[in-house]
């Protein structure tokens, strides 16, 4: 089984690897130094339809990755439909601030009622303050449906020194993102 050391590696780095590798060995043990990394790369070997199983979780985490003969989990149909939206601002639009904010917290209230619904919603930049330390914010988000999901920026948290304040959603990276726009067809709000 190939073996891949991804200790020391900047997100989204780690994942970027382990796919790489992983389309070309099937299965694959990957070495990574924090709990972000090896929760990042076990998603997205399980987006990729592989068994995850974590071997070690001490100093290091050892992932065991196994690719499985199925084929890629998402349905094209359901992908044609889903929508995602990034928000990177704690504001709506490019008016007065106490606007922006009123029309950002209408679009949050209201996205509970359109159909169908988003598959995501991507929070960078400033939008990470929306689930960390804005708490009516972070109460509409969390009322949302659990089939949105809600995918925190990690090195914007780590930027603004928020990581240990997430209210709701989970930490994420830009490859985990852009794989999400890519599959949705993403609205920036």
């Amino acid at each position: 089984m190939k073996t891949i050391d991804c200790r020391g590696l900047n997100c989204p780095e780690p994942v970027i690897r382990a796919k790489e590798a992983l389309a070309k060995h099937g299965s694959l043990l990957v070495i990574v130094d924090n709990k972000t990394a090896a929760e990042n790369v076990a998603r997205m070997a399980r987006n990729n339809g592989c068994q995850v199983e974590m071997l070690q979780k001490q100093d290091n985490f050892k992932l065991q990755l196994k690719a499985s003969s199925k084929s890629s989990p998402v349905n094209e149909k359901d992908a044609d439909r889903s929508r995602s939206y990034l928000i990177t601002s704690k504001t709506l639009g490019e008016g007065p601030r106490e606007l922006g904010e009123l029309l950002l917290t209408g679009f949050l209230k209201t996205l509970k009622e359109v159909k169908p619904l988003p598959e995501a919603l991507l929070f960078m930049n400033q939008g990470v303050k929306l689930v960390t330390v804005d708490d009516a914010a972070a109460e509409i988000i969390k009322e949302l449906p659990r089939e949105i999901d809600i995918l925190v920026c990690g090195t914007c948290l780590d930027y603004f020194e928020l990581t240990d304040s997430l209210q709701v959603g989970r930490v994420s990276n830009m490859y985990e993102i852009l794989e999400t726009i890519n599959r949705t067809g993403c609205v920036k709000i």
